[in-house]
């Protein structure tokens, strides 16, 4: 059922694609380096959409009860649903623009690497109180450092990208955390 309880006939689960995704992350820092306005607006777009996501995601599933490796495997599952979603209706919304294919493939790439965080954090802790804890933190440097170059290539002010960034988040997490715990009461 997804719920936490201890099972010792079940085998660890395997993620060594998490060493991919570090690497494709680290690559996404990198490229960011070598950028113009609409790489920043496409990796935008599907980064902050991912962070959000998965954080309110995942406070839910805390909330619910489920255990690590089972938030762990429904962000999987998210991360694919919503990499080929956001990537297929950046595609389809630039519809004779002449650079839609990279378009959609860098705002698949944002999406796919901003849930990249709350994955770790699920798989590196315990329990799932400190693997939300674990996130938060994760989420919130991995949202200044966005924040940061995505400031540094448009010519913005850090102050007010890196602001910009986190109230936004912050507002949907909130809300998540709200109407989640609303129903425990």
């Amino acid at each position: 059922s997804g719920r936490a309880t201890a099972n010792p006939y079940e085998p660890p689960m395997n993620y060594s694609s998490y060493k991919i995704s570090i690497l494709l992350f680290c690559h996404f820092i990198i490229y960011m380096k070598h950028s113009d306005d609409e790489l920043i607006h496409d990796i935008t777009l599907g980064f902050i959409h991912s962070t959000i996501m998965a954080i309110s995601l995942s406070i839910g599933l805390v909330i619910g009860g489920f255990s690590n490796e089972s938030i762990v495997l429904v962000l999987i599952a998210k991360a694919i649903a919503g990499s080929i979603s956001i990537g297929l209706t950046n595609y389809l919304s630039l519809e004779g623009h002449e650079h839609q294919n990279i378009s959609a493939i860098r705002t698949t790439l944002g999406y796919f690497c901003g849930i990249i965080m709350t994955m770790i954090a699920f798989h590196y802790t315990q329990n799932s109180l400190n693997g939300i804890k674990l996130a938060l933190i994760l989420n919130f440097l991995a949202l200044i450092g966005f924040g940061y170059y995505r400031s540094r290539f448009l010519n913005k002010s850090i102050f007010k990208s890196v602001n910009k960034i986190i109230a936004i988040c912050a507002i949907a997490i909130a809300v998540t955390f709200f109407i989640s715990s609303s129903d425990k009461n």
